[in-house]
């Protein structure tokens, strides 16, 4: 008879699909790591890696992609902010990822191609790829628009 942990005799957790990706986080090295769930027996998640449980800790879904806007992720948590920063910046060579209006930069340390500031005047914000010329653009044309509120940029 396997041994159950407190957590399974106190409660029951939702399905978890096998093939769903999910966070486990790593103790020691304060890091997530993405694992496969194979199965499941209540808070207990057989994955790829081992087993992962859940007890009453909350389950961390991976997102399917990357996101140039993170406001948009469909898990949004730390750990998944974390990934979508380090596989723009690793995979796919992207400094630059909008919150919002506000542009998070990585340093990628190495040169990195810079766009025509032209590309940005007057396009749309959003419509680009996050750089800091678009989050300028919109504070300028914020500032110049009719009825112009007060205006600060952080940097």
């Amino acid at each position: 008879m396997r041994r159950r942990s407190v957590s399974q005799a106190l409660m029951r957790a939702p399905a978890v699909a096998p093939g769903s990706r999910v966070y486990r986080e790593v103790k020691d090295e304060r890091a997530w790591v993405i694992v496969e769930v194979v199965g499941q027996e209540n808070t207990v998640l057989e994955c790829n890696d081992g087993v992962l449980d859940l007890g009453f800790h909350e389950l961390l879904y991976a997102n399917d992609q990357s996101y140039a806007d993170m406001t948009s992720m469909e898990h949004l948590h730390e750990p998944g902010l974390l990934e979508n920063l380090r596989t723009r910046i690793l995979e796919q060579r992207l400094p630059y990822t909008f919150m919002s209006t506000v542009v998070v930069a990585v340093n990628p340390l190495m040169a990195v191609p810079q766009p025509e500031m032209d590309e940005y005047k007057d396009a749309a914000f959003g419509s680009r790829d996050p750089h800091p010329y678009a989050v300028a653009e919109l504070a300028y044309a914020r500032l110049t628009g009719p009825g112009a509120p007060d205006q600060s940029i952080v940097v």
